[in-house]
């Protein structure tokens, strides 16, 4: 159950780097493809995703350039660009999330990893949009709401960001870092008997 001291050690996380940590998670969990399959490019993608669960992610780039270079799925786009996140490299991410939101201008799960992308490189507004893309698409997408949480957050906008808070934890009512974060908003704005509710 969430207590202070767990809210303690997720208000001092670099909000960049639980942003890392969940993208890593959602790839691991894998996506749906899409559209028409090439067998040999599927391979490569497979195998792209279990040296990246590996943490290879310089090989699971390899082996995604060879899937693209067959085949332009967005998911193949999305996928390097999540692995480039992974290496710190937000711009070039950008460039295939861009890609991939080209192909399948619905596709929440780019949107999502290109917000933290933006996020990484202080382009506020930017990253802000994409996650209001995501839930757009994805209205379920609990990392969304948890993450643009943490955005309006780090802004200062803690009503606001109780709201997404509020709608992660909906969706998921065992969110532990939505909860804490929450009751972190909480005590921002001296809610002090609320955020001890999200603590206990």
């Amino acid at each position: 159950m969430p207590n202070l001291s767990k809210a303690v050690v997720l208000a001092g996380m670099s909000r960049r780097s639980f942003a890392i940590a969940t993208v890593i998670s959602v790839l691991t969990l894998g996506i749906p493809l899409t559209g028409c399959s090439n067998p040999l490019a599927d391979a490569h993608y497979n195998n792209a995703r279990t040296e990246f669960n590996q943490g290879n992610y310089e090989d699971a780039i390899k082996l995604l350039d060879k899937a693209i270079a067959l085949s332009e799925k967005p998911e193949y786009y999305g996928d390097r660009g999540n692995t480039k996140i992974s290496l710190g490299n937000f711009e070039d991410a950008i460039k295939d999330l861009d890609k991939s939101i080209e192909i399948n201008p619905e596709f929440a799960y780019a949107y999502y990893n290109r917000a933290i992308a933006k996020n990484a490189l202080e382009d506020i507004e930017g990253a802000m949009i994409d996650y209001n893309n995501a839930i757009k698409y994805d209205p379920k997408s609990e990392v969304a709401y948890l993450n643009r949480g943490n955005l309006k957050e780090e802004q200062g906008l803690y009503r606001d960001a109780i709201e997404d808070y509020n709608k992660a934890i909906e969706i998921n009512p065992d969110d532990v870092k939505a909860i804490n974060n929450r009751g972190i908003s909480k005590l921002k704005l001296e809610l002090l008997e609320e955020a001890l509710g999200d603590f206990n």
